[in-house]
């Protein structure tokens, strides 16, 4: 949590030094809120028991269904700058961890990183949610296997790197005031088209900024 509180602070200084403003903030519109809100919820919840399974069971299952509704989110939110990114690295991350029953961490990782007491805390007994990586783990690349010293002290993977980079991207981008603007209230009733065949084809690109499509009359030539 350090880390990426680093990393907002970090992104809104550089978002403003490029001239950018707190200000373009009011404007953001996301589209499913809550999915990221749940998401979150579910990997910062402890794991219960339930029905008889022990929290082993249900962590990876928390954590699986986490990734799963921030990767509706993300995709929700495609068009904004930095969102791909994000979702490249949800999607990562989604992937090591379904496929091993929870996220793997390197041990030399978390020694290298100073993270002693999150290694012993594995050692003792393997989280609900993280275990030690052993060789039974498939697509171990993709793992918490990169390690930052003093003063973050974090294991992450590669699908964090690329979470964090569209984050920083996304934050850099409302700043400069790069984000897609809604399309106001009763826009499309206001400029239907006259025929289905002058819409079949018509990009929404342009419906972004507020402004009419340029419609194109099929077969006339103009």
């Amino acid at each position: 949590m350090a880390l990426l509180a680093g990393l907002i602070l970090a992104s809104l200084l550089i978002g403003y030094l490029a001239g950018g403003t707190p200000k373009h903030f009011e404007h953001l519109q996301l589209a499913w809120p809550g999915l990221a809100i749940a998401g979150l919820a579910l990997q910062l919840a402890p794991t219960p028991s339930l029905f008889g399974l022990t929290p082993d069971v249900i962590g990876p299952v928390m954590l699986v269904t986490s990734y799963v509704l921030l990767i509706a989110f993300a995709g929700a939110n495609v068009r904004m700058p930095g969102f791909p990114i994000i979702v490249v690295g949800l999607v990562l991350n989604v992937a090591v961890i379904g496929a091993n029953g929870g996220m793997p961490v390197s041990g030399a990782a978390l020694e290298r990183s100073g993270s002693r007491e999150e290694l012993a805390a594995l050692q003792d007994r393997a989280g609900a949610k993280h275990h030690l990586m052993d060789p039974n783990d498939v697509l171990a690349p993709l793992a918490d296997v990169i390690s930052f010293g003093a003063p973050v002290n974090a294991v992450l993977s590669l699908g964090d790197l690329f979470a964090y980079g569209g984050v920083a991207l996304m934050l850099i981008s409302v700043m400069r005031g790069r984000m897609p603007r809604p399309v106001p209230r009763g826009y499309w009733g206001k400029h239907r088209p006259k025929t289905w065949r002058t819409t079949r084809f018509l990009p929404p690109t342009p419906a972004r900024f507020g402004r009419p499509p340029a419609i194109a009359r099929w077969g006339t030539g103009r």
